[in-house]
């Protein structure tokens, strides 16, 4: 009699074992769990990367959940946590952000080519879109005398042209761009090179915008690039007619990314 009873003593050894193999599958399966989040987290970055790696210079870096803030019982409420979705969120209105800019950059394009058109101006301007900016090109002969850099009563017109066409977007950005053929300048010239010629060009544009037409100092840039940006073949005397011009660049403000750089945090509030 003590035997069975002995024997049946014994019996929770069993039990014991079942408990300790399913702990075991239990911590073997979380730990496949955080790997597969982490496998799957590198793979959504790389994804974000990939799509928007053509208008970001600066990686988007998701780091992993450390710990589940909402099983912390040493987070307070109302603490700041590293999140995937909002980073996800923020990218989604990033890409929708450059999405509107190329769209308004298209509808400014478009309605610079019809002013062009219709001013009987096609012949010595060209209104190109690249992606979310805008470039209308001005032959200088119809701007400057040669190797000068005062305005032309004509130049002066396609200015103003311009100018009333770009007064209703009022944040924009204005970059004037002054650029040369390769023919060094004739000695006793009152500029010493390209490099002056293409500045002084640039900014007789920019003060004729400020003094005539109203623009914003603040939202102009004047930038003189010489011979050094041709856009045609300088051997030749219509590749260097296309060359001396004037670039307006329409820019968009670029909304700041500072925290969708590489190595960032992403923070949220637990509520």
């Amino acid at each position: 009699m003590s035997d069975e009873e002995g024997g049946h003593d014994e019996r929770w050894i069993v039990s014991y074992a079942d408990f300790i193999t399913l702990l075991f599958a239990t911590f073997a399966a979380l730990y496949a769990i955080s790997i597969t989040d982490e496998e799957k987290a590198k793979a959504f970055e790389r994804s974000v990367n990939d799509a928007l790696n053509a208008s970001w210079s600066d990686k988007v870096v998701f780091k992993p959940i450390q710990s589940n803030p909402v099983f912390s019982d040493n987070a307070p409420a109302g603490a700041p946590q590293r999140t995937f979705i909002v980073a996800e969120e923020r990218c989604i209105e990033t890409a929708e952000d450059a999405e509107e800019k190329e769209r308004q950059a298209y509808q400014i394009s478009e309605e610079m080519e019809e002013i062009t058109e219709n001013e009987s101006l096609t012949e010595d301007i060209t209104v190109e879109q690249r992606g979310e900016d805008v470039v209308i090109s001005l032959l200088s002969a119809g701007l400057f005398p040669s190797a000068q850099a005062g305005l032309q009563t004509e130049g002066s017109d396609m200015i103003a042209t311009l100018a009333a066409g770009l007064a209703e977007y009022k944040d924009i950005e204005v970059r004037i761009e002054g650029h040369t053929d390769n023919r060094p300048l004739l000695p006793g010239s009152r500029y010493r090179d390209n490099w002056e010629l293409s500045s002084a060009r640039a900014t007789t544009v920019v003060n004729e915008l400020v003094a005539k037409h109203g623009f914003d100092p603040q939202k102009l840039i004047v930038a003189g690039l010489g011979e050094h940006r041709p856009v045609a073949d300088n051997e030749t005397a219509e590749g260097r007619a296309m060359n001396r011009r004037i670039d307006i660049v329409i820019q968009q403000p670029r909304a700041p990314t500072e925290e969708l750089k590489a190595g960032d945090e992403v923070e949220t509030e637990l509520r």
